[in-house]
């Protein structure tokens, strides 16, 4: 099981087969799992979201967004290389 089930809140957990290597990455997470995964509050993302300084979100209905793993891991690298320089 990934690392994100602990995120999944009170949902019941089902078995799943982890996704194919080449599909991990497109997988779409909610706004709260890309916060605990970038290590941030939800707040604080949204803030960030709001200043346009997150990745670009995914629609996933009239009011849910989600965000790209790939697209999250990237931001991530990015903030580390602005860090350190």
């Amino acid at each position: 099981m990934s690392n994100l089930g602990s995120l999944e809140g009170d949902r019941p957990r089902t078995r799943t087969q982890p996704l194919p290597a080449d599909l991990s990455d497109k997988r779409v997470l909610s706004t709260s799992n890309a916060a605990a995964l970038c290590g941030l509050s939800v707040r604080e993302w949204e803030r960030l979201r709001a200043a346009g300084k997150t990745p670009p979100p995914v629609s996933l209905g009239s009011r849910k967004l989600g965000y790209q793993v790939q697209d999250l891991l990237a931001w991530i690298d990015a903030r580390k290389r602005e860090a350190a320089a």
